[in-house]
């Protein structure tokens, strides 16, 4: 089952998801949202699969860390998580909130710094496949990861 939020469902009030009234919803993705908390959709417990896009409101990332049976996640144009511009690349202080998500298996950061160019919290995701991000990081970050079993893809493959 996949919620999209083209129209602001009945669960949604003034930037918030109010709860996860679906209890089995495995995917949500969202895009041009004026969502300004993920708090809420941490109680998804059964989400695999989370898509958070041009969303220039959301304030903070933290509630992700609760989201322990995501396999994917992807981040795009969360501008207010460091700086309020929307016209600027998103900046997120560290891949720390990454760290309890040992099931994931796809990361995406697009359009993205890490204040904090440290790639060491995604060396505890054993099941991490696919890692995408820019290139604006030191490639002795990049040579970490190729200590992930299972990562193949993406930048780590030029590596």
């Amino acid at each position: 089952m996949v919620a999209k939020d083209h129209q602001q469902p009945d669960n949604y009030a003034g930037g918030e998801l109010l709860s996860c009234t679906l209890p089995k919803i495995e995917a949500i993705h969202i895009k041009w949202s004026g969502i300004k908390s993920l708090l809420k959709a941490a109680d998804c417990r059964h989400l695999r699969h989370l898509y958070v896009g041009s969303s220039t409101q959301v304030e903070s990332i933290k509630p992700l860390s609760r989201m322990t049976n995501l396999l994917n996640l992807r981040l795009e144009s969360l501008k207010r998580i460091i700086d309020g511009s929307m016209w600027t690349i998103q900046r997120i202080r560290d891949l720390k909130f990454v760290k309890p998500l040992k099931k994931l298996r796809f990361l995406t950061l697009i359009n993205t710094r890490l204040i904090e160019k440290s790639f060491d919290p995604i060396l505890n995701l054993m099941n991490l496949e696919r890692f995408e991000t820019s290139w604006n990081y030191p490639e002795s970050e990049f040579a970490k990861l190729k200590s992930l079993p299972d990562l193949r893809y993406d930048n780590v493959e030029n590596i």
